[in-house]
């Protein structure tokens, strides 16, 4: 449940971390751990994915996290999603379509998108091999 307008607070669904990287141009997409314990940095192709990126952080800034599994984010898409595809991370950290096998699948679209660069929304599940 989010906090009214002006909070501070995170919604329950998010953690605050750290910004491992420049991530003033990656709100909404995947991210994972870095090498530095708490730090975050973006994802990339078929990574081990920790959420979706709430805010838009500069390098050792604070990053808002949507990490809650079966919950919703909203998320920048690398290509043609249709709703209901499994996704998973492209090399630039952006939800592509998963195919082929030992994919690392991070959530399902809830809406389409008809081009690189649109923003839907999904559903964050716990990533798994497909």
């Amino acid at each position: 449940m989010s906090k009214t307008a002006g909070s501070s607070a995170l919604n329950v669904a998010d953690m605050a971390m750290q910004a491992g990287e420049a991530l003033t141009t990656k709100q909404y997409h995947f991210v994972k751990m870095d090498t530095d314990a708490g730090d975050v940095v973006a994802a990339g192709l078929n990574a081990k994915v920790l959420g979706v990126l709430q805010n838009a952080p500069a390098s050792g800034e604070a990053a808002q996290v949507r990490t809650a599994r079966g919950v919703s984010s909203k998320v920048v898409a690398g290509g043609i999603v249709a709703a209901g595809d499994l996704i998973q991370s492209n090399a630039a950290g952006r939800a592509i379509t998963a195919t082929g096998a030992a994919q690392k699948i991070c959530g399902v679209a809830v809406t389409a998108a008809a081009a690189d660069g649109e923003v839907i929304e999904m559903i964050l599940l716990d990533d798994y091999v497909a």
